[in-house]
């Protein structure tokens, strides 16, 4: 009988407890992801990763953030401490957009370009080895000019994060930095499969490098050291050797912005950030052993005005293995440039180039048609004697033929973008990218070819730059812009010696149409800067490209690619915005109606 009163008791307790809240509805779920397809698609990938650069740190700067207000090496993320009212909030949008975004571009773009060899190697660049040599010559002209990198960047030494001079015998070091694999030109796709190291090392620390020794990491891990561990175990079969356009322009765009990046500062052997040095000593910048004393901003003055001296020896990028990942970077592009001017393009019939960069620069409406086939198929030979030699033979391409001769307008605006970026370092003009005192001391003979600043086709990453600028940009007009619907077409085939356009306009090119033709349009009248994104444009100035051939044009080069941009713009908001705001995926211009999916 207790028993029973107990339970009796016990559930009349329960049964006057209140009962929990009912849980709110979770959000409808408009869509599930899953992981498809594993494969690395280069400009996928490398638009994404721009993208996430030029409107990231912009976005966050538009949401009222001031940028001096996140610490990257903060152990506790997205914290935002306003630099007016001292108080710190979590503040997860400004931190995505104002540092995670430029953090994670960068990953994919250090794999292209050092990492995992899935392109071309720099070995064979057209400029560093233009009689095409293999062998133990192919790699001393890439040791000595990486090496030559390393001292201008004070990145090199027994010690240093570059071993100067290189490991002897040492397979898995052959160029001073373990596992490095540069390429000039990014294959369309590969398989990303590696077999990483793990693990912390003690033999590498960010001293002098990235600072975070100073916030406390005191070791860091095994890939911050070598790409042994990068590199793609199965090369061959592993990536797809075709070339496209749109790869080679949104890599470019996107090195271009990082190398802007490091080249806000030179570096003093102290490592504070040298903005100023006097004009006599720029040629001295980099000379090892050099005595140059630059200044730098008093970082307790909240102007900026006042500047410090630094000390004697002053170095490239804004500290040394950022100084000679940049400067390597800028040989990648120089020999990007000069292989799609020399080697990947058509008129109609085979691969080939224009003959020289003044001939490119002269290119205009009315010249013989050249353009850049969407798909280059690449057949390489092996050079290394051995497997444990493959990271100092690489491999050789031996041919190009055309995988698919038609014209795609994303390959022609990521070529214009990425290229016109690349242009701003070396425009002097550029008050905020090519006059820094960084950029005049890149290109002034040494490390760079020195240019006039004229476009007048001499072979130097000047013109080269500008030459490929207006070739995409003519080529985007002449090929793609149908005139009766005002607007660019996806694609377009040459039949015969005639222009055959597609009918199809997708949302994504058109879009892009615009961020590619207006970076075309900053850049050759000096205005482009890094982070300007947000920053109205400046029409009617005069450009770089203003006394070039332009024979056939609509109207003068600046005129007419506000034009473009203007028509891109009407198309996306009259034909691929519907009434309620939402956006087509694209139009069918001869069925005169948007997609309906």
């Amino acid at each position: 009988m207790k028993r029973l009163i107990l339970f009796a008791l016990v559930a009349a307790f329960l049964s006057c407890k209140s009962k929990p809240p009912v849980p709110p509805a979770g959000p409808v779920r408009y869509f599930s992801a899953t992981r498809a397809d594993t494969r690395f698609y280069v400009a996928d990938h490398m638009q994404a990763s721009m993208e996430m650069q030029i409107s990231g740190e912009p976005f966050a700067q538009l949401l009222g953030r001031n940028l001096a207000g996140f610490n990257r090496f903060d152990t506790v993320t997205d914290q935002y401490t306003d630099p007016a009212t001292m108080q710190t909030i979590t503040d997860v949008l400004g931190y995505a957009t104002g540092i995670e975004s430029y953090e994670y571009s960068k990953q994919p773009m250090n794999n292209l370009s050092f990492e995992s060899g899935a392109g071309l190697s720099l070995q064979y660049g057209p400029i560093l080895n233009p009689n095409d040599v293999n062998g133990d010559p192919a790699y001393q002209l890439l040791v000595d000019r990486l090496q030559h990198f390393a001292d201008l960047a004070h990145a090199g030494g027994p010690k240093n994060f570059v071993v100067s001079p290189p490991p002897q015998n040492n397979p898995l070091n052959p160029y001073g930095w373990p596992g490095f694999w540069p390429e000039i030109a990014e294959f369309r796709s590969f398989d990303p499969t590696i077999h990483p190291v793990g693990g912390a090392t003690k033999g590498c620390t960010f001293t002098g490098g990235y600072a975070a020794t100073a916030m406390g990491a005191q070791v860091v891990a095994d890939y911050e050291c070598g790409y042994n561990g990068l590199n793609l175990p199965n090369r061959d079969a592993q990536v797809d050797k075709v070339l496209a356009p749109d790869a080679l322009g949104y890599a470019a765009w996107k090195q271009a912005l990082w190398v802007i990046n490091y080249w806000q500062s030179l570096h003093d052997i102290a490592g504070n950030p040298i903005t100023v040095v006097a004009d006599a000593d720029l040629p001295q910048i980099g000379v090892p052993g050099n005595a140059v004393v630059g200044q730098y901003p008093d970082p307790a003055d909240p102007t900026g005005k006042k500047m410090l001296p630094g000390q004697p020896g002053t170095y490239f990028g804004d500290i040394t293995i950022e100084g000679w990942q940049g400067l390597t970077m800028l040989e990648e592009l120089q020999e990007k440039a000069e292989l799609l001017l020399e080697h990947l393009s058509t008129d109609g019939g085979t691969l080939g180039g224009f003959g020289s960069t003044q001939a490119a620069i002269d290119y205009d409406y009315q010249s013989p048609l050249r353009w850049f086939p969407a798909a280059i198929k690449v057949t390489e030979q092996t050079t290394a004697p051995s497997p444990d030699l493959a990271d100092k033979y690489f491999p050789q391409p031996t041919s190009f033929t055309i995988a698919d001769p038609s014209s795609r307008l994303t390959d022609l605006s990521a070529l214009a973008g990425g290229f016109a970026t690349y242009f701003a370092l070396t425009d002097f003009e550029n008050p905020d990218v090519g006059a820094n005192v960084s950029s005049r001391a890149t290109f002034d003979g040494d490390p760079f070819p020195a240019d006039d600043q004229l476009p007048d086709g001499e072979e130097t990453p000047h013109d080269r730059a500008l030459a490929l600028v207006k070739v995409a940009v003519i080529d985007a007009d002449r090929l793609h812009f149908d005139p009766a619907h005002n607007v660019l077409v996806d694609s377009a085939q040459v039949v015969g010696g005639q222009i055959v356009r597609g009918t199809t306009v997708s949302t994504r090119t058109a879009a892009y149409a615009i961020v590619g033709l207006r970076t075309a349009l900053r850049a050759i009248s000096s205005t482009l800067a890094l982070y300007s994104n947000d920053t109205p444009d400046t029409q009617d100035a005069p450009t770089t490209l203003d006394g070039t051939p332009m024979t056939g044009a609509p109207a003068p080069l600046a005129e007419r690619l506000v034009a473009l941009i203007r028509a891109e713009g009407d198309f996306l908001a009259d034909r691929l915005t519907s009434a309620d705001g939402a956006v087509y995926n694209g139009y069918d211009l001869a069925a005169g109606a948007p997609d309906p999916s």
